[in-house]
């Protein structure tokens, strides 16, 4: 007879070893940004430290027509991946380009079937992503040569998340997917109440995932089995950001941000502005003591971390769907209106600013001492300091 109880020790310790060695905001890690929010708990804070003086190195338009039809150029939604010294950058003319994070030059471009919102993930050489077709793609990420790829059955706009040899993602199909990473053989698909529009987050070898159905879910990394639920009451988009206390945090399209106890299953605190009622799209950055969540208020919401009160507010003047990311003591984001902002991450002061001149809806990537993003009218950014 099987000895179940001596398979799950052994499943939990490997899963427990793969979490160690991989996840988290671990010191270990390169200063790279493979992830989309920089990390397994989906932080949104960077490992790799930005100069004090910022300027533009390269502004390049890869895509130099919409190839679907849209006429003119095509736009950026997607957050760009660094890693390798490469930037790997989506499209919505349904492409992934490969730029070199040095010049911007163009390394190579791989044609997906649909448009590209999906943020790419990248772990052990290889590069996945999804697009609105619902297709799944693992690449070589020195060579963009295809892998393997695999169908879901709604379009793809959460990102990829690899984590030791599995990767996985959510789908317009109202599921939750694990994956093989190396040859894409379906591992486990965990069915929702609603669209899975964000990125799921692991904690513990748990796969953490919000949703369009208003729930909180937590999944067994081993099976996909659900051991856990929270209902929020709202629809959700945001991807959620776990802190060291198993305290998630995101905002919803009910105009709060909430924090979710994931040891109890309760709701620590809602926040809500008063008087701008707006929903979240942007998921949130953690701070030593600041949760930052960006909004369609043209608010970016400073709270505090363990009571939910507003420390600082700063007025960006334009809708902001752009997740913060923090590097250092600064948190960077884009707006609708066009401008990369910096703020002292304490106080909320801005303390540096750039106008690109098009709407940005792409979060920032921070790896290797450079910021990059992606704007609505096609062209990816890249600050930092010359060499």
């Amino acid at each position: 007879m099987r000895d179940t109880a001596s398979t799950s020790r052994r499943q939990l310790l490997t899963w427990t070893a793969i979490a160690l060695l991989q996840a988290l905001p671990a010191g270990a890690q390169s200063t790279s940004w493979s992830l989309f929010r920089g990390d397994h708990r989906q932080s949104g804070r960077a490992l790799s430290a930005l100069p004090q003086q910022l300027a533009l190195l390269w502004a390049v338009r890869p895509a130099a027509a919409d190839t679907l039809g849209g006429g003119g150029p095509a736009g950026i939604e997607s957050t760009a991946a660094i890693w390798n010294g490469t930037v790997y950058s989506g499209n919505l003319d349904g492409h992934l380009y490969a730029l070199d994070l040095q010049s911007g030059d163009l390394i190579w471009s791989f044609a997906a079937r649909g448009e590209i919102k999906s943020s790419a993930g990248v772990a052990a050489g290889r590069l996945f992503f999804g697009d609105e077709s619902g297709r799944f793609y693992a690449l070589d990420a020195i060579t963009g040569k295809p892998l393997w790829t695999f169908d879901a059955e709604g379009e793809i706009t959460s990102s990829a998340h690899p984590w030791g040899d599995r990767v996985l993602f959510g789908s317009y199909d109202n599921s939750v997917y694990c994956l093989a990473a190396t040859d894409g053989r379906l591992i486990w698909k965990a069915a929702t109440e609603g669209y899975v529009h964000g990125t799921p987050a692991i904690f513990d070898s748990t796969v953490v995932t919000v949703g369009c159905d208003g729930f909180l879910r937590s999944l067994a990394m081993a099976q996909g089995r659900q051991v856990g639920a929270v209902e929020i009451g709202a629809y959700v988009t945001a991807s959620c950001a776990i802190d060291d206390s198993a305290t998630a945090y995101f905002g919803t399209f009910g105009n709060q941000v909430v924090a979710v106890d994931l040891l109890t299953g309760k709701v620590r605190w809602h926040y809500q502005h008063p008087t701008r009622q707006q929903p979240f799209y942007a998921s949130a950055a953690l701070a030593d003591e600041i949760v930052a969540v960006a909004g369609r208020d043209r608010l970016v919401h400073g709270l505090d971390r363990k009571s939910g009160h507003a420390r600082w507010l700063f007025d960006a003047g334009a809708r902001i769907d752009s997740s913060p990311v923090i590097s250092g003591e600064r948190l960077f984001f884009g707006s609708s209106k066009g401008v990369v902002h910096a703020l002292d991450v304490e106080s909320g002061v801005e303390v540096w600013r750039y106008d690109i001149g098009a709407s940005i809806v792409a979060s920032v990537a921070v790896g290797d001492g450079r910021l990059v993003l992606g704007s609505d009218d096609g062209v990816v950014y890249c600050f930092g300091i010359p060499d």
